[in-house]
C-alpha cells in the first residue's frame, strides 16, 4: 500500500530548514522540495525515463524565484510528456543548447576610451 503523502504548503516550505544532512519534502507525484546543508531550497521532479524505464530527476528550480504553484504547473507539463514518451531532461537540455547566450556586460563604448587617451 503507498505511503499517503500530505501536500506541501508554503508556510510548511518558507519555514523549512536542514540541520545536519539535506532535508527532503515530498508533495506527491514525483514532486520534492529539498534544503540542503548550505540552505540551498529547490524543487525537483523524479520520474522513470519513458525510453530506458531509469530513474531520473530534474530541477525545477530554486525557491523562492520559483514558486510552490509554479513548480506544481511544471510538475504536471512534465508528467504529461513523460506520459507521451518524451524525456523531460532531453527537452531541457534542447532548449538550453538552442538558447543564444547573452554577453554579461554592454558593449563598450569605444569613442569614449580613444577620447580620454588622446587628452594626455
Amino acid at each position: 500500500m503507498p505511503k499517503k503523502v500530505i501536500p506541501l504548503t508554503n508556510a510548511k516550505i518558507s519555514s523549512a530548514k536542514s540541520q545536519d544532512k539535506q532535508l527532503t519534502l515530498s508533495d506527491g507525484d514525483g514532486l520534492r522540495f529539498i534544503v540542503t546543508t548550505k540552505d540551498r531550497k529547490y524543487f525537483r521532479f523524479d520520474y522513470t525515463r519513458p525510453n530506458s524505464k531509469k530513474r531520473n530527476s530534474v530541477t525545477l528550480g530554486d525557491y523562492p524565484g520559483t514558486t510552490l504553484k509554479a513548480a506544481r504547473e511544471k510538475r504536471q507539463e512534465y508528467r504529461k510528456m513523460v506520459f507521451e514518451g518524451i524525456d523531460p531532461a532531453e527537452v531541457n537540455k534542447k532548449v538550453y543548447l538552442l538558447t543564444p547566450i547573452q554577453p554579461i556586460n554592454p558593449p563598450l563604448n569605444t569613442s569614449k576610451i580613444l577620447q580620454i587617451s588622446t587628452s594626455f
